[in-house]
Parts: C-alpha cells; structure tokens; sequence
C-alpha cells in the first residue's frame, strides 16, 4: 500500500518539474541556464523513479489480480484514480493555457509523457474491471468500454468512480442489505 502513496508522490514531483522547467525556460530567455540546468535532472530523475514504482506495482497489481483480491484491487484503484485529480487538473489548465498561444506539436513531449501516466495509472483499474467481470458483475460489453474508457483523460475517472458506485450498490442489493 505505501508504493502507491509514493507513486502519487513521484506524479506530484513530476508536475513540480514541469513548472519548474517552463519556469526556467522563461527565466532562460531573461537570465542565464543556470534554473534550467539543476531543473532539467530532477525532472530525469523523477521519470526515472516513476518508471521504477510503475514497474513494481504492474507486478504487484498482477500478484493481486493472480489471487482475485478484488478489495486491494479497488482500494489502489481508488488511490491512483482519485489522488490524480489535482494532477490532472493542474496539467490540462495549463496545457490549455500554452496551446492557445503556441502550436501543439511544441507540447507533444509532455502530452505524451502525461499520456504515459494515464496508461500507467490505469493498471489496477483495468484489472479490477477485468475481476468484476469474472465475478459477473459486469457484462464483456461494459468491459470493453470501461477498458477503453480507462485510455481516455477525464472520462476515466468520472467512469470509474460511477462504476464503485453501481457496484457498491448491486453488492448491497445481492446481500439484501
């Protein structure tokens, strides 16, 4: 459980990198490379890092799926779905920002490094879905949807978090409670 409290960390430390590198790329244009220098490493060694906590958990949300503990599937899912809200809402605001001023194929790098963050967060959510469906409770129609829905910036989160609403509700029904 802590490894995915420092993947959240190492997300955040990320977004922190690129402030700090657009930051610096302004203060280059005004000062010297000085900020650019120290920031450019930090952000390397975050994605270093990242990789490295992303590999673990894959094996880690393996291991889970392999003994069908559908619960710590779900709570990591939780975790990384919610926890990434912020994160997420920082990088689109401020992508937006940029891309009405700049042309996107200036952004393309981080669109796709934030692009490898969505596909490494959506590892436990795929898994839990791919074990709700084994349980039945979910069709291999919602499945495929759900799964794609996952690759998809915003539309993921608002999906899986109304999926742990249905399915705590179709739980609650299938126990009479």
């Amino acid at each position: 459980m802590k490894l995915i409290y420092l993947n959240l960390l190492l997300f955040y430390l990320i977004v922190l990198g690129f402030i700090g590198i657009n930051i610096s790329n302004e203060i280059v244009n005004n000062i010297n490379n000085k900020v650019f220098s120290i920031l450019l490493p930090y952000f390397g060694l975050c994605c270093l890092l990242l990789l490295l906590i992303a590999n673990i958990n894959f094996w880690i949300a393996i291991l889970k799926f392999s003994y069908k503990d559908i619960f710590t599937l779900m709570q990591y899912t939780k975790i990384i779905k919610i926890g990434l809200i912020p994160f997420w809402i920082m990088n689109i605001i401020k992508l937006m920002n940029k891309l009405s001023n700049e042309y996107i194929i200036d952004y393309l790098p981080i669109i796709i490094t934030l692009y490898i963050i969505l596909i490494i967060s959506s590892e436990y959510s795929i898994l839990y879905l791919i074990l709700l469906f084994q349980k039945k409770l979910i069709n291999i129609k919602q499945l495929i949807l759900f799964i794609i829905a996952q690759l998809i910036f915003i539309i993921d989160i608002i999906i899986i978090i109304s999926i742990f609403k249905n399915i705590k509700i179709s739980i609650k029904a299938h126990n009479g409670t």
